[in-house]
C-alpha cells in the first residue's frame, strides 16, 4: 500500500468514527446487528416480498443464524414475519411501523 492510499484509508477511519458518535444512541435491546438487517430488509422489499432465505443470502449468514435473528427482531416488534400461504416453508419478513421509524431513526 503506498503512502496515499494509508492516509485515506486513515481518513475514512476517522470519517467513520465522527459519524458513530453522532449517531443517537440505541435503545436497549437494539443492537446494531439488527440494524443491519432492518436496512437490508429495507433494501430488499424496494424490489418485492423478502424471504428469509434472500436476507440470509444478501447477508451472506446461515439461515438458522438470520432465524435466529429475525425471531428476537419479531418479540421486540421490529419485523413481521409470515408463511407463504402455498408453501408453509417459505417465510416472508417485513418491518413493522416500529421497524421503519428505527431504520429512519439510526440507519
Amino acid at each position: 500500500m503506498n503512502e496515499r492510499k494509508a492516509k485515506d484509508v486513515i481518513d475514512v477511519f476517522e470519517m467513520a468514527e465522527k459519524i458513530s458518535v453522532s449517531r443517537p444512541p440505541l435503545p436497549e435491546g437494539l443492537l446494531p446487528s439488527y440494524l443491519k438487517t432492518i436496512d437490508w430488509i429495507y433494501q430488499l422489499s424496494r424490489k418485492g416480498r423478502v424471504r428469509v432465505s434472500d436476507l440470509a443470502d444478501a447477508m451472506k449468514l446461515t439461515r438458522p443464524g438470520i432465524t435466529r435473528n429475525c425471531n428476537a427482531m419479531e418479540k421486540m416488534g421490529l419485523i413481521r414475519k409470515k408463511a407463504s400461504s402455498s408453501d408453509r416453508r417459505i417465510v416472508y419478513v417485513e418491518l413493522s411501523e416500529e421497524g421503519k421509524a428505527s431504520y429512519h431513526r439510526y440507519v
